[in-house]
């Protein structure tokens, strides 16, 4: 933070200061001790993780895009509790299921220190027609050859810095009362193989 460790009365930024801090060089908002010891989670050694981080919100934003005239990007927020550290990782796969039956799975993944600037962009890739977008961490991009329609958040998986993990499928996702639509017009709409005459 640019203050020297002597001056600083909070050195690792957590909004404890040191004296009360009970892991002072270590980011941890929590606080969590689960061993009771005095010595919080984010840095205790003789503390053992065991539990995943637990979701507690999901938006996606927008939830309809546009790609007839370029790429569009959706921005997927989601925020998890866990009981070591503020850290996790989140896997998410976004489906398409075609009239025939058969589905398209991508997914996105991106952990909580990328977005400590509210996006952690990934730089530019270059999508459907040789256009250029920039994408934030969280953020899934359609473009138009991307399959016009229903789109769905099929899975989220959210890891922490110990490996424990938690998947929520689209039904459980549902149940929590979170929407998993996306839709997306502008795409494909051709659904028929060519046919060898």
């Amino acid at each position: 933070d640019g203050i020297g460790n002597n001056s600083d009365s909070d050195d690792d930024n957590d909004l404890f200061g040191d004296a009360e801090d009970n892991c002072p060089l270590v980011k941890n908002e929590d606080q969590a001790d689960e061993d009771s010891d005095g010595f919080g989670n984010a840095c205790d050694s003789d503390w053992v993780d065991f539990e995943a981080p637990e979701l507690t919100f999901m938006a996606i934003n927008p939830d309809s895009v546009d790609v007839f005239n370029g790429p569009q990007g959706v921005k997927f927020e989601v925020t998890a509790t866990d009981n070591a550290s503020a850290y996790y990782e989140v896997n998410l796969d976004v489906t398409y299921t075609k009239p025939d039956g058969s589905s398209v799975a991508r997914g996105i993944n991106w952990d909580t220190a990328e977005l400590s600037d509210g996006c952690g962009q990934r730089g530019s890739d270059v999508y459907a027609d040789g256009l250029e977008y920039t994408r934030c961490a969280n953020e899934f991009v359609f473009d138009s050859d991307d399959w016009a329609g229903e789109w769905h958040v099929g899975r989220i998986s959210l890891q922490d810095s110990a490996g424990n993990s938690r998947w929520y499928d689209e039904p459980e996702l549902i149940e929590l009362g979170y929407s998993t639509k996306i839709q997306v017009t502008g795409g494909q709409t051709d659904f028929e193989a060519p046919e060898l005459t």
